[in-house]
């Protein structure tokens, strides 16, 4: 087997950003946030008035991902992925947040053993030229696979605020042809799946 190139997306797929946040917001604000109101991507609709700038202002102040934990199986998940595929990061960075990649990249070191030659700080993740890309953002996932579909596999990472995705697209707002993507939540199905192609 042809060994793949993968870029795994961080927030949503490899870390828990949304917990700590929702931490601070609830302080913040004195309402309850929690990872199980995102039902949809966006956070916007659960802020009011200003609330949704100052919370990503504390969210990006340095020191933020020390409060940051993996998922869980996350580590072992990559270890195994890397045995059989080149593992790139491919993460958004934090507009406005001065330290953000910094940091993240130390996470990810730390965490992951991720050296910093192995990151790619993009929102452009359609431009990443490998073979596979494992987001949780459905519009990420679907602009990947449409840039070549014939040579690229789409993995949207399930998620509470993706479950509506569908995993088929007819031509719309992304595309211009059918996109298909595999969901899932595990680490064994993705590699299955990359040494089998089911």
């Amino acid at each position: 087997m042809r060994r793949r190139t993968v870029g795994l997306d961080v927030d949503g797929v490899l870390a828990d950003l949304l917990t700590p946040a929702f931490e601070l917001a609830t302080q913040m604000f004195g309402r309850h946030f929690h990872v199980d109101h995102m039902v949809e991507w966006d956070v916007d609709n659960l802020f009011q008035g200003g609330e949704l700038d100052l919370f990503w202002k504390v969210v990006g102040e340095p020191g933020f991902h020390d409060r940051v934990l993996p998922y869980a199986g996350a580590i072992e998940g990559v270890a195994a992925l890397s045995d059989i595929a080149d593992i790139y990061i491919v993460t958004s960075p934090l507009h406005g947040a001065t330290t953000w990649t910094f940091e993240r990249e130390g996470w990810l070191k730390k965490h992951f053993g991720i050296e910093k030659k192995r990151i790619i700080h993009t929102s452009a993740k359609h431009m990443f030229a490998g073979d596979w890309l494992i987001d949780d953002k459905p519009a990420n996932v679907l602009d990947y696979v449409s840039a070549d579909p014939k040579s690229r596999q789409g993995v949207l990472w399930s998620q509470p605020w993706n479950a509506t995705a569908p995993t088929v697209y007819a031509e719309g707002e992304f595309c211009s042809k059918n996109v298909t993507y595999f969901r899932t939540r595990d680490w064994a199905s993705v590699m299955r799946r990359m040494i089998t192609g089911v």
